[in-house]
């Protein structure tokens, strides 16, 4: 252990035997007794005060630390409204709704993310407040990052492009508050990949609490979906998890086979949920 002479040495439990050896010797001459008798008592005193304070900063800091650890907002919902071209261009909308579950206002809003199977040449965002709640709030600042990931499906470590956003409002959300906000995104060739025979994954983060979301995914004309793998469940670090996906949902298909839904609820906090597809070109 480092510095475990240190600590052997500073540590209250060494003092408390050398005092008591202390004691023990005084026991030798009788006039020493009492004196030494006070010396014990203070020692003692002193030592538990000590202990006592260092229980409650150990205390405090471990509610500190599980403090952060809670979620001090969820989304009740979040419905994404996506549609591809025939170019693989991509436009999404993803509607969210927020609620502060904390004791403390809050305000920045939880981070979500998207991702492509190329990098995005360009992005063009929009974010927009349709319900404030009790606090007319507004979105003041957005911040963005893009990362490198990768994700086994196909068999492959595949690399994956994904920005991660959160949005800063203003006034702060308040307890039991909510908001609604919806944000458009334009990424232009980013989804050639669906076109080919391996497909591409589109589906659901869950990085926060998650009551319900939805997807409603629509073809480009004259063109149809195949879906290759209905349900694909990752971790965070990429790794598929197929034991998480006993009881979920299915996405659908229309009978036209042009449009993708998928809804689910209740999901688990740091997985995945995609599916994998294919966009085919109808025959007449």
């Amino acid at each position: 252990m480092k510095n475990f002479h240190k600590i052997i040495v500073t540590s209250p439990i060494t003092a408390l035997v050398v005092t008591a050896l202390s004691m023990l010797f005084s026991l030798f001459d009788p006039l020493l007794n009492k004196w030494f008798a006070y010396i014990l008592v203070f020692l003692l005193a002193l030592y538990f005060i000590a202990l006592l304070s260092k229980i409650i900063a150990e205390k405090k800091k471990r509610n500190e630390w599980k403090r952060q650890l809670r979620f001090n907002a969820c989304f009740k919902k979040i419905e994404h409204d996506w549609q591809i071209t025939g170019d693989g261009d991509f436009f999404g909308k993803y509607l969210y709704e927020v609620e502060n579950i904390g004791k403390e206002p809050v305000h920045v809003l939880p981070y979500d993310d998207a991702a492509w199977h190329v990098m995005p040449e360009k992005c063009q965002f929009k974010t927009e407040v349709i319900s404030t709640g009790r606090g007319n709030y507004k979105i003041v600042g957005d911040r963005g990052n893009f990362y490198e990931s990768y994700f086994n499906w196909n068999g492959e470590n595949r690399k994956s492009y994904l920005l991660f956003w959160h949005h800063i409002i203003s006034p702060p959300l308040i307890p039991q508050d909510s908001l609604t906000f919806v944000k458009s995104i334009h990424t232009p060739k980013t989804e050639a990949t669906a076109f080919t025979e391996n497909g591409a994954l589109a589906g659901i983060p869950v990085n926060i609490p998650t009551e319900k979301a939805t997807i409603r995914y629509l073809c480009p004309p004259g063109h149809h979906f195949i879906l290759l793998e209905k349900v694909i469940i990752f971790d965070m670090s990429g790794k598929t998890r197929p034991e998480m996906g006993i009881d979920v949902a299915a996405p659908t298909l229309n009978p036209a086979n042009n449009i993708i839904t998928w809804s689910l609820s209740n999901l688990k906090v740091g997985f995945r949920y995609v599916f994998r597809y294919r966009v085919v070109k109808s025959t007449a």
